[in-house]
């Protein structure tokens, strides 16, 4: 990814490494950064006077290294999924593209002029 790239979005199903023991998360949203994916989950804390959860918010980042897998089986979710991998891929080309146009402007601009000393048609003396 270049620079800061954070994706969010939501997954059926993910797989991680936590510790030595393989945690999945089901129906939670994700936000795709550089270092990693974080992961937002919401958990039970406890329950009130009147026997309603108790409930907080928590996102934890996982290291790519512990990431598994991703799982998606809503089709609009897999759909929303394709569009941005090939989206990302095209930018990804185009970056590259970029990058051999601006090879090849250097290369013609670094190229000398072309030399006329040997040009019968070139007076050396004017």
């Amino acid at each position: 990814m270049k620079g800061v790239e954070f994706m969010q979005q939501k997954v059926n199903a993910v797989s991680v490494m936590a510790g030595n023991e393989e945690k999945v998360f089901e129906d939670v949203m994700i936000l795709k950064g550089a270092e990693g994916l974080y992961i937002e989950t919401v958990e039970k804390i406890g329950t009130d006077n009147d026997g309603n959860d108790l409930t907080q918010n928590v996102l934890t980042m996982y290291p790519w290294e512990k990431i598994i897998s991703l799982a998606w089986k809503e089709n609009t979710l897999i759909e929303s999924v394709k569009q941005a991998v090939i989206l990302e891929a095209l930018q990804d080309l185009e970056g590259f593209l970029d990058d051999y146009e601006d090879d090849e402007d250097e290369e013609d601009a670094s190229s000398p002029t072309e030399d006329k000393r040997d040009d019968p048609k070139v007076n050396p003396y004017e």
